[in-house]
Protein backbone atom coordinates (compact mmCIF):
# COMPACT_ATOMS: atom_id res chain seq x y z
CA UNK A 1 0.00 0.00 0.00
CA UNK A 2 2.91 2.00 0.61
CA UNK A 3 4.60 1.65 -2.67
CA UNK A 4 0.82 2.26 -4.69
CA UNK A 5 0.80 5.45 -2.69
CA UNK A 6 4.41 6.30 -3.57
CA UNK A 7 3.47 5.54 -7.19
CA UNK A 8 0.98 8.41 -6.88
CA UNK A 9 2.89 11.24 -5.37
CA UNK A 10 5.71 10.74 -8.29
CA UNK A 11 2.82 10.79 -11.15
CA UNK A 12 1.64 14.05 -9.18
CA UNK A 13 5.23 15.81 -9.08
CA UNK A 14 5.59 15.09 -12.63
CA UNK A 15 2.33 16.44 -13.71
CA UNK A 16 2.73 19.85 -11.44
CA UNK A 17 6.56 20.00 -12.97
CA UNK A 18 4.98 20.01 -16.33
CA UNK A 19 2.61 22.27 -15.25
CA UNK A 20 5.30 24.64 -14.10
CA UNK A 21 6.97 24.65 -17.49
CA UNK A 22 10.39 23.15 -15.67
CA UNK A 23 10.25 19.83 -17.90
CA UNK A 24 12.44 20.31 -20.85
CA UNK A 25 11.66 19.28 -24.38
CA UNK A 26 12.06 15.99 -25.26
CA UNK A 27 13.72 16.62 -28.69
CA UNK A 28 16.35 19.67 -29.15
CA UNK A 29 16.31 21.90 -32.23
CA UNK A 30 18.09 21.38 -35.12
CA UNK A 31 20.15 24.00 -36.15
CA UNK A 32 20.07 24.93 -39.82
CA UNK A 33 23.75 24.93 -41.77
CA UNK A 34 24.62 29.17 -42.73
CA UNK A 35 24.36 29.41 -46.30
CA UNK A 36 27.54 29.81 -47.83
CA UNK A 37 28.60 33.00 -49.52
CA UNK A 38 28.52 33.31 -53.68
CA UNK A 39 31.64 33.10 -55.24
CA UNK A 40 32.43 36.14 -57.37
CA UNK A 41 33.37 35.22 -61.26
CA UNK A 42 37.46 35.66 -62.16
CA UNK A 43 37.74 38.45 -64.09
CA UNK A 44 39.08 38.39 -67.59
CA UNK A 45 42.03 40.38 -68.82
CA UNK A 46 41.32 42.99 -71.92
CA UNK A 47 43.15 41.44 -74.75
CA UNK A 48 47.05 42.05 -75.05
CA UNK A 49 47.74 44.66 -77.79
CA UNK A 50 50.73 46.91 -78.53
CA UNK A 51 51.36 50.17 -78.39
CA UNK A 52 54.59 51.46 -81.07
CA UNK A 53 56.15 54.14 -80.22
CA UNK A 54 57.23 56.74 -82.33
CA UNK A 55 60.55 55.48 -84.67
CA UNK A 56 62.48 58.81 -85.03
CA UNK A 57 65.27 58.90 -87.72
CA UNK A 58 68.77 57.76 -86.66
CA UNK A 59 72.35 58.33 -87.96
CA UNK A 60 75.37 56.24 -87.99
CA UNK A 61 77.55 56.80 -85.31
CA UNK A 62 75.36 58.92 -83.04
CA UNK A 63 73.86 56.81 -80.29
CA UNK A 64 69.65 56.60 -80.75
CA UNK A 65 67.41 57.63 -78.11
CA UNK A 66 65.60 54.75 -76.58
CA UNK A 67 61.95 54.19 -77.93
CA UNK A 68 59.73 52.22 -76.07
CA UNK A 69 57.19 49.40 -76.97
CA UNK A 70 53.98 49.32 -74.28
CA UNK A 71 52.02 46.50 -73.73
CA UNK A 72 48.05 47.20 -73.13
CA UNK A 73 45.56 44.47 -71.68
CA UNK A 74 46.82 41.03 -70.79
CA UNK A 75 48.34 39.75 -67.77
CA UNK A 76 51.85 40.38 -66.15
CA UNK A 77 54.68 40.40 -66.52
CA UNK A 78 55.13 41.05 -69.97
CA UNK A 79 58.67 39.41 -72.40
CA UNK A 80 59.46 41.10 -75.74
CA UNK A 81 61.59 40.56 -78.96
CA UNK A 82 61.93 41.12 -82.43
CA UNK A 83 60.31 37.98 -84.29
CA UNK A 84 60.98 38.98 -87.93
CA UNK A 85 63.06 40.98 -90.14
CA UNK A 86 66.00 42.96 -88.55
CA UNK A 87 67.14 46.37 -86.56
CA UNK A 88 69.50 48.30 -87.51
CA UNK A 89 73.39 46.70 -86.54
CA UNK A 90 74.32 47.74 -83.32
CA UNK A 91 71.25 48.47 -82.01
CA UNK A 92 69.05 45.73 -79.82
CA UNK A 93 65.59 45.16 -78.13
CA UNK A 94 65.56 44.74 -74.38
CA UNK A 95 63.09 41.69 -72.30
CA UNK A 96 60.90 45.21 -71.49
CA UNK A 97 60.55 46.10 -74.91
CA UNK A 98 63.11 49.13 -75.24
CA UNK A 99 65.17 49.58 -78.60
CA UNK A 100 68.61 51.43 -77.98
CA UNK A 101 72.03 51.12 -79.67
CA UNK A 102 74.13 52.93 -81.87
CA UNK A 103 74.04 52.32 -85.23
CA UNK A 104 76.59 50.77 -87.49
CA UNK A 105 75.11 51.13 -90.81
CA UNK A 106 73.01 52.96 -92.91
CA UNK A 107 69.53 51.98 -94.66
CA UNK A 108 65.88 51.34 -94.12
CA UNK A 109 65.11 48.77 -91.40
CA UNK A 110 61.98 46.85 -91.25
CA UNK A 111 60.81 44.20 -88.23
CA UNK A 112 58.24 42.79 -86.27
CA UNK A 113 58.50 42.62 -82.29
CA UNK A 114 56.41 40.38 -80.45
CA UNK A 115 55.22 40.06 -76.83
CA UNK A 116 54.11 36.98 -74.59
CA UNK A 117 52.88 37.78 -71.26
CA UNK A 118 51.92 35.63 -68.20
CA UNK A 119 48.94 33.49 -69.67
CA UNK A 120 51.36 33.16 -72.90
CA UNK A 121 49.20 34.99 -75.15
CA UNK A 122 51.05 36.92 -78.02
CA UNK A 123 50.69 40.36 -80.14
CA UNK A 124 52.80 41.27 -82.79
CA UNK A 125 53.08 45.13 -84.05
CA UNK A 126 55.63 46.42 -86.75
CA UNK A 127 57.92 48.81 -87.21
CA UNK A 128 60.73 50.50 -89.27
CA UNK A 129 63.88 52.71 -88.34
CA UNK A 130 65.75 54.83 -90.88
CA UNK A 131 69.38 55.15 -90.54
CA UNK A 132 71.07 58.08 -92.44
CA UNK A 133 74.99 57.80 -93.56
CA UNK A 134 77.20 59.74 -91.03
CA UNK A 135 77.79 63.03 -91.26
CA UNK A 136 81.14 63.89 -93.32
CA UNK A 137 83.44 66.07 -94.99
CA UNK A 138 85.23 65.60 -98.34
CA UNK A 139 87.64 68.52 -99.86
CA UNK A 140 86.28 70.18 -103.17
CA UNK A 141 89.63 69.25 -104.62
CA UNK A 142 92.67 67.21 -103.89
CA UNK A 143 94.98 70.06 -102.94
CA UNK A 144 97.50 67.38 -101.24
CA UNK A 145 98.99 67.61 -98.00
CA UNK A 146 101.54 70.28 -96.03
CA UNK A 147 104.53 68.23 -95.30
CA UNK A 148 105.05 69.85 -92.02
CA UNK A 149 101.12 69.66 -90.53
CA UNK A 150 100.04 66.88 -92.50
CA UNK A 151 96.96 68.79 -93.13
CA UNK A 152 95.23 69.28 -96.49
CA UNK A 153 96.71 72.57 -98.30
CA UNK A 154 93.44 74.42 -99.77
CA UNK A 155 94.56 76.95 -102.34
CA UNK A 156 92.86 79.89 -102.92
CA UNK A 157 94.00 83.40 -104.83
CA UNK A 158 92.08 87.10 -103.34
CA UNK A 159 92.42 89.57 -105.97
CA UNK A 160 93.03 92.78 -104.08
CA UNK A 161 94.25 94.80 -106.93
CA UNK A 162 91.97 95.96 -109.31
CA UNK A 163 94.72 95.46 -112.56
CA UNK A 164 95.54 91.79 -111.39
CA UNK A 165 92.24 90.08 -110.37
CA UNK A 166 92.35 86.28 -109.15
CA UNK A 167 90.54 84.01 -112.51
CA UNK A 168 87.88 84.10 -112.36
CA UNK A 169 87.41 87.65 -111.44
CA UNK A 170 83.98 87.75 -110.42
CA UNK A 171 84.36 84.66 -108.19
CA UNK A 172 83.61 85.96 -104.52
CA UNK A 173 84.06 82.55 -102.96
CA UNK A 174 86.42 80.00 -102.90
CA UNK A 175 84.64 76.26 -101.77
CA UNK A 176 87.07 74.01 -100.03
CA UNK A 177 84.85 71.33 -98.68
CA UNK A 178 81.51 70.01 -98.95
CA UNK A 179 79.71 68.13 -95.97
CA UNK A 180 77.20 64.82 -96.86
CA UNK A 181 75.32 62.58 -94.76
CA UNK A 182 73.61 63.29 -91.47
CA UNK A 183 70.31 64.98 -91.84
CA UNK A 184 69.89 68.39 -93.63
CA UNK A 185 70.20 71.34 -92.86
CA UNK A 186 73.83 71.62 -91.60
CA UNK A 187 75.48 74.42 -89.50
CA UNK A 188 79.04 75.64 -89.58
CA UNK A 189 81.64 76.94 -86.85
CA UNK A 190 85.54 78.15 -86.61
CA UNK A 191 86.67 76.08 -83.69
CA UNK A 192 90.20 76.97 -84.05
CA UNK A 193 92.58 79.04 -86.17
CA UNK A 194 92.60 82.58 -86.96
CA UNK A 195 90.84 83.94 -90.64
CA UNK A 196 92.40 86.37 -92.84
CA UNK A 197 91.61 89.93 -92.57
CA UNK A 198 88.64 90.65 -95.43
CA UNK A 199 87.61 87.00 -95.20
CA UNK A 200 84.62 85.38 -93.98
CA UNK A 201 83.57 81.59 -93.45
CA UNK A 202 80.62 80.81 -95.33
CA UNK A 203 79.59 77.36 -94.93
CA UNK A 204 83.07 74.94 -96.20
CA UNK A 205 83.76 78.40 -98.51
CA UNK A 206 86.03 81.26 -97.84
CA UNK A 207 84.28 84.44 -99.03
CA UNK A 208 85.67 88.04 -99.50
CA UNK A 209 84.92 91.69 -100.40
CA UNK A 210 87.20 92.92 -103.70
CA UNK A 211 89.19 94.76 -103.38
CA UNK A 212 90.52 92.81 -100.59
CA UNK A 213 92.93 93.71 -98.05
CA UNK A 214 96.18 92.61 -97.85
CA UNK A 215 97.27 90.72 -94.58
CA UNK A 216 97.19 93.28 -91.47
CA UNK A 217 101.15 93.35 -92.15
CA UNK A 218 100.80 94.85 -95.44
CA UNK A 219 97.59 97.06 -95.28
CA UNK A 220 97.67 100.34 -96.52
CA UNK A 221 98.21 101.20 -100.35
CA UNK A 222 96.87 97.13 -101.23
CA UNK A 223 99.53 94.68 -101.98
CA UNK A 224 102.98 95.98 -103.19
CA UNK A 225 103.49 92.53 -104.34
CA UNK A 226 102.26 89.20 -104.81
CA UNK A 227 101.85 87.46 -101.15
CA UNK A 228 101.56 83.83 -99.69
CA UNK A 229 99.80 83.29 -96.52
CA UNK A 230 99.06 79.83 -95.07
CA UNK A 231 96.28 79.53 -92.41
CA UNK A 232 95.22 76.14 -90.74
CA UNK A 233 91.84 76.39 -89.63
CA UNK A 234 89.14 73.83 -87.54
CA UNK A 235 85.59 74.24 -88.57
CA UNK A 236 83.11 71.99 -87.10
CA UNK A 237 79.68 70.41 -88.91
CA UNK A 238 76.86 69.71 -87.08
CA UNK A 239 73.75 68.51 -88.75
CA UNK A 240 70.13 68.53 -87.65
CA UNK A 241 69.77 65.55 -85.21
CA UNK A 242 73.20 66.29 -83.15
CA UNK A 243 75.56 64.55 -85.13
CA UNK A 244 79.28 66.29 -85.48
CA UNK A 245 82.21 66.42 -87.29
CA UNK A 246 85.58 69.08 -87.44
CA UNK A 247 87.34 68.95 -90.23
CA UNK A 248 91.06 71.13 -89.97
CA UNK A 249 92.55 72.57 -93.87
CA UNK A 250 95.36 74.64 -94.05
CA UNK A 251 94.46 77.51 -96.22
CA UNK A 252 96.97 78.35 -98.68
CA UNK A 253 96.33 82.26 -99.52
CA UNK A 254 98.10 84.19 -102.63
CA UNK A 255 97.25 88.14 -103.00
CA UNK A 256 97.76 90.01 -105.95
Amino acid sequence: MRQARLGTLLIGLVVLLAACGRVPPTASATSNPSPSPNESPTAVAPPLTITTPTLHLGEVGLAYPPVAFLATGGNDPFLWRVSDGELPGGMGMSLDGVISGTPTGAGAFNFMVEVTDASMAVAEAGGSIPIAPKLSVRYARDFGLDTETGLPLVGMCIGSRADHPCPPADNPSAQFGVAGGGVLPYTYALVSGTLPVGTALNGLALSWQRPSPCPTALIGGGCPEPHYGLYPISIAVRDSIGGRTVTSVELWLYWT
